[in-house]
């Protein structure tokens, strides 16, 4: 069990806040050039680059790697040893989607990534996830700036420090966020088969295939067909005044819903017209709409706002949760 009174002895700072019990001691810091050693890819032309995994060739790990979904794969041959890695390396993207960290992949790396060498003395889990904590990515963001295309050099990667115990605790600690990383995939598998049948259910009901009865067994009557201009109406445009950026409305994609949109930092406000939408009101993405970007506005959101582009419609009869 994690122990969270962990004592501030001798007024020494560098005691984590929550520990296993049966360790002791205070953590060493150190910046990230005593400790480890990074070094960039290789950028191969597409022409150099094979879609089928011939004898010899190595798997090219690119950004397109990290797409969820994404099924391209390409290889190259006779890549330099200093770009291979094992699954026992972790690998970091130094520019574009900058922090990003992988491990367990082998192949050769593009030059957008770094591979990080660590010594005997840190745990590769314990690394790696260092690396992902948000205080860990937030100095690697800034650090790689906010140009158009952020990029991570290596002098100021190896500026960030990390704090690091024994061995024996790394390992302890590696074993059980691996723990928690298994039980969040297995959960993910249920939610995710959940979707599927709700999604594969809904399409059998929808067209009839499925029908329930009442309390007594009795069929529901037949369905009716009408046009959505029928329960639904185009409400009065009321457009805001004053514009605040928190409370703006973004429609996801794939049923994802509607949420707060936090990625206001480069919209043009002058440019565009908001208008304030209500509780109960179907919102839907206008160009999207086919790919999921649909919900109902709940109650927390009332009076939020969103642009033309994100338009809303009154349910006038319908039940809200059939429009859903």
């Amino acid at each position: 069990m994690l122990n969270s009174n962990v004592p501030n002895r001798g007024g020494s700072v560098n005691f984590p806040r929550l520990r296993f019990p049966e360790f002791e001691g205070e953590w060493e810091s150190k910046p990230l050039r005593e400790v480890v050693k990074i070094n960039q890819g290789l950028q191969i032309a597409i022409s150099e680059r094979s879609t089928e995994n011939k004898t010899g060739s190595y798997f090219y790990i690119t950004n397109e790697f990290l797409k969820a979904g994404s099924g391209k794969k390409y290889y190259i041959l006779n890549p330099p040893q200093s770009v291979i890695c094992t699954e026992k390396d972790i690998l970091m993207t130094r520019t574009g989607n900058t922090g990003q960290v992988v491990t367990n992949v082998s192949g050769a790396f593009h030059n957008n990534f770094f591979k990080v060498a660590y010594p005997e003395y840190i745990d590769k889990i314990f690394l790696y996830n260092f690396l992902k904590l948000n205080k860990t990515q937030n100095q690697i963001l800034r650090f790689a700036g906010t140009s158009t295309i952020p990029d991570l050099n290596h002098s100021d990667f190896y500026r960030i420090v990390i704090s690091f115990p024994s061995n024996i605790e790394q390992e302890k600690i590696s074993s059980f966020l691996s723990m928690i990383d298994e039980r969040i995939q297995a959960q993910s598998k249920i939610i995710n088969d959940l979707k599927t049948l709700k999604t594969a259910t809904a399409k059998k009901i929808f067209s009839q295939e499925f029908r329930f009865k009442d309390d007594k067994g009795n069929d529901f009557s037949e369905w009716e067909k009408i046009l959505l201009g029928e329960v639904m109406s185009i409400p009065e445009k009321t457009k805001a005044q004053n514009i605040d950026k928190n409370k703006l409305l973004t429609v996801k994609l794939h049923l994802k819903g509607v949420l707060k949109n936090d990625n206001t930092d480069t919209l043009s406000f002058g440019a565009t017209n908001y208008f304030i939408r209500k509780k109960g009101q179907f919102i839907y993405g206008k160009q999207n709409l086919f790919n999921g970007a649909f919900d109902i506005i709940p109650d927390e959101f009332d009076g939020f706002l969103s642009s033309g582009d994100v338009p809303t419609l009154e349910i006038k009869t319908l039940s809200r949760k059939v429009c859903k």
